[in-house]
């Protein structure tokens, strides 16, 4: 029986010694990175760097802190007040607290309402609505002057640097103090009375007396005092005061309560 000749090992393949071995996978890193790319978290990710350095810049580059406070539509309030309270020099434009700007503005007991605006790239605007052009009341002798409001509120004390205020003297000297109220009618009186005669006829004033039975008294600049009284009938009241003022007629003090005749002296 013919034997079977044993089968040749197969032979391996000859390379150069210089030869290395490739790998069939992508290397760890490029893999991740094109596993980001195609899955959109490379992009996400870019995406969020780029917010953060643009909010970083926003937040913290000099040209974004507020250089400039401009207040409106205060007539009492004082605007360096209205400024300090704002806390808002110097603040970030995009982190400044608008509504802790209204919160300290409006503590304020004659400011009633306030709104903020901002410009880029440093400015705000800071609109103040008051309670009314505001009486200063003063209990004759009494070591200071109250804000009062239209309805006879006392606010609080008068505060140095406030302009363009009513002044009422109480002769019956009754001490008031902040939360308290005052005569209504004498308030409103005074305020009709101001704008009638200073603001439409330019007649200069000085302050108001105010008593109880008696009313209001306007004191003019040129030292002459009218008596009104209470609100009723102003229009006919100042019709008569101007009428005496053309007449020529000297006089001190005037009463003109009573429509049909003047008394004077």
């Amino acid at each position: 029986m013919p034997k079977k000749e044993p089968e040749a090992a197969p032979q391996k393949s000859q390379r150069p010694a210089n030869h290395k071995a490739r790998s069939n996978a992508t290397p760890g890193l490029w893999r991740g990175l094109l596993e980001w790319l195609r899955d959109g978290r490379l992009l996400g990710f870019l995406l969020a760097l780029g917010s953060a350095a643009a909010l970083g810049f926003l937040y913290l580059h000099p040209t974004f802190a507020v250089a400039e406070v401009v207040v409106e539509g205060n007539k009492v309030l004082p605007a360096e007040q209205a400024q300090e309270n704002s806390q808002g020099l110097g603040a970030n434009i995009f982190l400044l607290n608008t509504l802790g700007v209204q919160e300290r503005l409006t503590a304020i007991p004659y400011v009633r309402q306030v709104e903020i605006e901002r410009y880029l790239p440093n400015r705000v605007r800071v609109l103040i609505q008051e309670r009314f052009p505001s009486v200063s009341w003063w209990a004759l002798n009494a070591p200071q002057r109250f804000l009062v409001d239209n309805t006879g509120l006392v606010l609080g004390p008068e505060m140095e640097g406030m302009s363009d205020l009513i002044y009422v003297m109480d002769l019956d000297g009754k001490p008031v103090a902040a939360g308290g109220h005052v005569d209504v009618d004498a308030v409103q009186t005074a305020q009709q009375v101001f704008s009638r005669l200073y603001m439409d006829l330019h007649i200069a004033l000085w302050a108001f007396e105010y008593q109880e039975g008696r009313g209001i008294t306007a004191v003019s600049a040129d030292g002459w005092k009218a008596c009104f009284g209470e609100s009723d009938h102003l229009e006919e009241k100042t019709r008569n005061l101007v009428s005496l003022l053309e007449s020529g007629i000297a006089f001190r003090w005037v009463d003109l309560r009573m429509l049909d005749r003047i008394i004077y002296r």
